[in-house]
């Protein structure tokens, strides 16, 4: 026997974008918990697809009781936090828990006096006999067991659709991630749009079908862009000629929305929109649009300052940051906040500022997300650094001005926490993350002419920043107490911490 365990999770009510915030803690406790008991295992795997957390792992050359198992199950999950505001139930992923099932090679655990109030009989699931005969279930049911399998089926199946249309798509990691998850076996069908279309600028037509229409562009062999673009429906409705169509409509009638707006945003000069960001105040932050663009012209000089960026490049991290932010105040934007920065970046051009400027103001954005980009010039990276650092600030003051607790995230700021993270390892930047939280908060109380107590706002700062870097960098190590160690060791420099990992810590790496 191999002593595999298996247990699937029902969920209902947890938005899918969160399922990997749940699953990081999961991991953890799992880890955790058998580290304490002095239990052996390998092969630790947690998948998610829509409504599902299934994890499986391997006891070595021990067995345990029904009971012991189901304890250790229900004990595990019930300490399972989410750290973010506005969910629908609680904080607790109990909470979201409609079915827990699970089995030990053929032995089946019986979860039926485990209190589920939030169960949802609507949404069906297969009962596990066994480990192979519930994955072969799952299959017959256009449900893919693994994640890495469900984009392998995915990606295949696109390139061969593009392929027959002469074309490619680009990397689409980022769009792939949210296709798992809000599908159980996700199945790409093509579409073609007007070739008018096509007269628009590139940048703006990529962003309003990836990140407005979450359908994937294809191009030529040489980069330019097609009148076709693959959208994911469930495999089991790729016959559902209706459906299919209704939702081909209403990503044409998205597309010639977006595009109407456009064409006035172009109407109005910049001295017009500049003047509105020292009236437009952001949603739960505090200062105007102006101030925080004054805030991060200076905040990027001085992290360019700590970097040794040269003359260029701190003239073009000038001239970006006057501009990364106006296009907020267009119409477009604020009905489509996801052309952010695409906005912005094609009305640069149009005031004839240089590429590196303009495109500054798009990539800044960049990394949104754990599977984005990084930006490619160091105008763009160092400036996106600023800015997400910022927003973190920004959402602390205003917490505790409005004595909120900062305990309860957003996504958002988790994203860019993230980021900065990213930004750092990635850059192999050594900056003092304590210095520069030190610099942001005296910009507010200088150009904000506002009293805060600093000590407690670094405070809550730096730590979120820190569990972030630790929650990113546990997702790939499994020894957590080496991680917290080398925290300890090197307080205010991520990319130390990171590198001492790397050196000479192969064995904890999954």
């Amino acid at each position: 026997m191999s002593n595999e365990l298996l247990i699937e999770i029902g969920i209902d009510g947890l938005p899918y974008n969160l399922y990997d915030v749940a699953v990081n803690s999961l991991k953890e406790s799992i880890r955790k918990k058998l580290k304490d008991l002095k239990i052996s295992y390998s092969d630790l795997k947690i998948n998610y697809s829509k409504n599902r957390i299934l994890f499986n792992f391997n006891f070595i050359d021990q067995e345990y009781s029904e009971k012991f198992l189901v304890d250790f199950i229900v004990k595990t999950l019930n300490t399972i936090y989410i750290p973010i505001k506005g969910l629908k139930y609680s904080n607790n992923l109990w909470d979201y828990i409609i079915w827990v099932q699970g089995v030990e090679d053929d032995k089946i655990l019986d979860f039926s006096e485990t209190d589920l109030s939030n169960r949802n009989d609507d949404i069906a699931f297969f009962k596990i006999n066994n480990i192979e005969s519930y994955k072969e279930k799952l299959a017959e049911n256009n449900i893919i067991f693994e994640n890495e399998k469900r984009k392998e089926y995915f990606r295949k199946a696109a390139n061969k659709i593009a392929k027959e249309h002469g074309s490619q798509f680009n990397n689409i990691d980022y769009m792939l991630e949210n296709f798992i998850v809000e599908y159980n076996m996700p199945h790409p069908v093509v579409a073609s749009f007007n070739q008018e279309i096509l007269k628009f600028p590139k940048e703006l037509i990529i962003s309003i079908l990836m990140d407005i229409c979450n359908v994937v562009p294809l191009f030529t062999d040489k980069g330019q862009i097609m009148p076709y673009y693959i959208l994911c429906i469930e495999k089991n409705r790729k016959n559902d000629e209706l459906y299919i169509n209704n939702l081909i409509q209403e990503i044409e009638e998205e597309i010639s929305a977006v595009l109407n707006k456009w064409n006035k945003v172009l109407e109005k000069d910049y001295s017009y929109y500049y003047e509105n960001m020292k009236e437009m105040t952001l949603k739960d932050r505090v200062g105007t649009l102006y101030d925080k663009t004054l805030r991060i012209k200076e905040l990027s000089i001085i992290v360019g300052e700590y970097l040794l960026v040269g003359d260029e490049t701190e003239e073009n991290l000038e001239m970006a940051s006057e501009i990364a932010k106006f296009d907020l105040t267009t119409d477009i934007v604020k009905s489509y906040p996801q052309l952010k920065g695409v906005v912005g970046c094609l009305y640069s051009k149009k005031m004839g500022n240089n590429d590196i400027v303009s495109n500054t103001v798009i990539d800044h954005y960049r990394p949104r997300f754990f599977h984005d980009s990084i930006p490619k010039s160091t105008a763009a990276k160092v400036l996106s650094l600023a800015d997400k650092l910022d927003e973190i600030t920004n959402y602390f003051i205003y917490s505790k001005i409005n004595d909120s607790i900062s305990e309860y995230q957003t996504s958002e700021i988790r994203r860019y926490a993230s980021a900065i993270i990213k930004l750092i390892l990635n850059e192999r930047w050594n900056l003092d993350i304590s210095r520069l939280i030190d610099d942001n908060l005296y910009l507010y109380i200088k150009n904000g002419n506002m009293v805060l107590d600093s000590d407690e706002l670094k405070r809550d700062i730096y730590q979120f920043i820190i569990l972030k870097f630790r929650e990113d960098v546990v997702k790939n190590y499994s020894d957590y107490c080496r991680i917290d160690s080398l925290i300890d060791e090197h307080p205010n420099n991520l990319l130390e911490a990171y590198e001492s990992l790397l050196k000479g810590d192969s064995y904890d790496k999954e």
